[in-house]
């Protein structure tokens, strides 16, 4: 990972916890943390052993909402249920289907299906459901996928030919109709039946697709059809968990009542970290940000190092981290503030400032520092009055990477609980919005505009130039065939190629002075790989 990669992923402090990046085994105490009673547990990982457990011994399904708001964990939740099922099941005992909601498309009806379909797909490519499916006449395949047209291509992705299996591909992600793409989940939950194997279900973002899909319709296929119909079909072991902000959970009492019914009251409900797991929390990411930066030196090298190459990123960072960092997680959050300063100095000053003056604000108006207004920290704010009464306000954030569609959302989630609780901070009709980065996803870029908020794009060369002098840093003192190297490996998502292909186009020797140099680092597993060093 480059230190740009963990300046990024330090500046996701700022809006919401980066719980996919670490874990901490949360602690049941029914107010951080919230479970319904019946087992005898103290931590998430015992209550999710509990549940598969119980699934295993007395049979039948368990359905097990988490709550929760971004960042408290509901997705790395089912990521550890994902490692906590081998430790308790033989991988040939269990059938483990997972589909995410987030960004599967929703305008067009017959693309959400699609969508779901390549979700579903790679299953029936598994060594696993071969196995099931090999033990099968046809005659008991017909009837468990409801016809041969199912078969036929199912029997094709098993077959050494291409001309057959391409055809039998395609027919799965692009021409299955929807009526069959419920027939193969059917058929393989039934041949998991068959074959004594606990099926697991694991849904993850269910609120993206109840929050886009206005009219219910997809969000009725995948709550009453698919979930609900799961439970209703089968006495096969099922166990199924799906993810979902507690706001778009509770419309599901009004729109879909009769699944609403058999999930209410199984809920996990995660709320903010307390102090202990904060410092945890923490401490996690610590260690991990600092070995990405500096490897295992100690903390004298560490100093050492920075003498010789303080950029203003890094020594910002390190001089925070050595000082506050261990206590609590606001302190951490401080720390990408700091990282993106130079940044959001500019910012201001280049594009912040100008606007809020010619839209009318004085100078007083304008606050030079954040501001926290209801909960939130808005790196831009104006507040002008007259007799006591607030005439207009700006609210604006600042991000000195691309702006993705979590910010955005975190930004357009604290304007609309102001208007929806009626709190006075902010009106629609009277303050203005705004939001600075050097860029936008595509997804954040429509939310914000959707939501009347002015997306800046602001590219700050002073910025762009210590980036680009770490980035050089890293090809000092080699030779041109050594960079040829470098390049060549960083054009992987992995940062690593295996010796084999290296060798094609590169000498032994080259490749082990970059060893020597420690420019690369060898990793051996069934095939030796070198990577960059991190």
């Amino acid at each position: 990972m480059t230190r740009r990669e963990l300046l990024n992923k330090l500046n996701r402090l700022k809006k919401g916890l980066p719980t996919d990046l670490v874990y901490i085994n949360r602690i049941i105490d029914n107010k951080h943390v919230q479970v319904p009673h019946g087992y005898n547990v103290s931590t998430i990982d015992e209550f999710i052993e509990k549940d598969i457990q119980s699934v295993l011994s007395l049979g039948g399904s368990i359905i097990r909402p988490v709550l929760g708001m971004f960042g408290s964990g509901k997705s790395t939740i089912l990521n550890r249920t994902e490692q906590i099922i081998p430790l308790i099941i033989s991988n040939d005992k269990y059938l483990p289907i997972r589909i995410n909601l987030e960004n599967v498309p929703i305008v067009q009806h017959q693309e959400f299906i699609k969508a779901i379909m390549k979700q579903v797909f790679p299953i029936i490519q598994t060594e696993q459901f071969k196995k099931m499916y090999i033990q099968c006449n046809d005659e008991e395949l017909i009837e468990i996928f409801k016809g041969y047209e199912i078969l036929k291509n199912i029997r094709n992705l098993f077959s050494s030919s291409a001309t057959d299996r391409i055809p039998s591909k395609a027919y799965f992600l692009d021409e299955i109709e929807e009526d069959k793409i419920f027939q193969v989940i059917e058929g393989v939950i039934q041949l998991a039946k068959k074959y004594n194997k606990t099926v697991v279900i694991l849904v993850d973002e269910l609120e993206s697709l109840i929050k886009s899909d206005e009219k219910g319709i997809l969000t009725e296929i995948i709550v009453s059809r698919f979930l609900r119909g799961i439970i209703d079909r089968h006495d096969t072991s099922v166990y199924i968990i799906f993810t979902c902000y507690k706001d778009a959970y509770d419309t599901l009492k009004d729109n879909f009542y009769k699944f609403y019914r058999i999930s209410e009251g199984n809920e996990i409900k995660l709320g903010d970290f307390s102090d202990e797991e904060k410092e945890e929390l923490t401490k996690k990411i610590l260690e991990e940000a600092m070995e990405y930066t500096f490897g295992k030196l100690s903390v004298k090298d560490i100093l050492l190092k920075l003498k010789e190459t303080l950029d203003y990123y890094v020594g910002n960072l390190v001089k925070l981290i050595s000082n506050e960092i261990y206590q609590y997680i606001d302190q951490f959050k401080e720390i990408s503030k700091q990282v993106q300063e130079l940044y959001e100095k500019d910012a201001r000053k280049d594009i912040a400032l100008p606007l809020l003056l010619e839209w009318g604000f004085k100078p007083a108006n304008i606050s030079e520092a954040p501001e926290k207004i209801a909960g939130f920290n808005f790196d831009i704010f104006a507040s002008a009055s007259e007799r006591n009464r607030i005439v207009q306000r700006v609210f604006g954030e600042i991000k000195s990477v691309t702006c993705n569609k979590k910010w955005a959302e975190d930004f357009i989630n604290w304007i609309n609980i102001q208007i929806y609780t009626k709190s006075g901070e902010y009106a629609k009709n009277r303050d203005k919005l705004l939001f600075i980065a050097p860029d936008y996803t595509l997804e954040a870029s429509k939310l914000l505009e959707e939501n009347d908020v002015k997306p800046i794009k602001y590219h700050n060369p002073a910025v762009e130039n210590i980036l680009k002098s770490v980035e050089e840093k890293k090809y000092e003192g080699l030779t041109k065939k050594e960079k040829a190297v470098i390049d060549y490996i960083n054009q992987t998502k992995s940062k690593c190629r295996t010796y084999d292909v290296l060798i094609r186009d590169f000498s032994k020797e080259l490749l082990e002075s970059l060893v020597n140099k420690k420019k690369l680092i060898i990793r051996k597993g069934k095939t030796i790989r070198l990577c960059l060093k991190k």
